[in-house]
């Protein structure tokens, strides 16, 4: 009997999408997030409206790579290039959980719902309001 080879796991051509829509995730992030954060009047308004221009890349990040784990290898490294640039710690810890938890709601309707995936992206874009909470 021939069975189908049903790979689920990251392949190599998976790691390459992760990390091309992970950069363009991140530099819309950091350039629209660096705009909106120039005066403190505009500052508390970063989270929303860094979401509105990010939606659109996470949801094609989504549907480019409907695999377990990639959008906790997203959290992860957003995580990671917040740290490195200076942010507050614990907004780094919350990528890396809401990450996980984002991915966790997408698996749970096999990347096929489109009312999980943006419940998994507005979840996530929660992590930068992690910034407002008491240091």
């Amino acid at each position: 009997m021939n069975t189908p080879n049903r790979n689920t796991g990251l392949q190599t051509r998976d790691f390459i999408s992760i990390g091309v829509f992970s950069l363009i995730y991140s530099v819309a992030a950091f350039v629209i997030g660096g705009v909106v954060q120039m005066t403190p009047v505009t500052f508390p308004f970063m989270p929303p409206v860094v979401a509105l221009f990010t939606g659109t890349i996470f949801m094609l990040y989504v549907a480019k790579i409907p695999k377990r784990w990639a959008l906790t290898i997203l959290g992860i490294i957003g995580g990671i290039l917040l740290l490195v640039t200076g942010m507050f710690w614990m907004m780094s810890a919350f990528f890396v959980i809401f990450g996980f938890l984002a991915d966790l709601i997408c698996a749970s309707a096999q990347f096929k719902s489109f009312r999980r995936n943006l419940a998994a992206y507005c979840e996530m874009a929660l992590a930068p309001m992690s910034a407002y909470f008491p240091k």
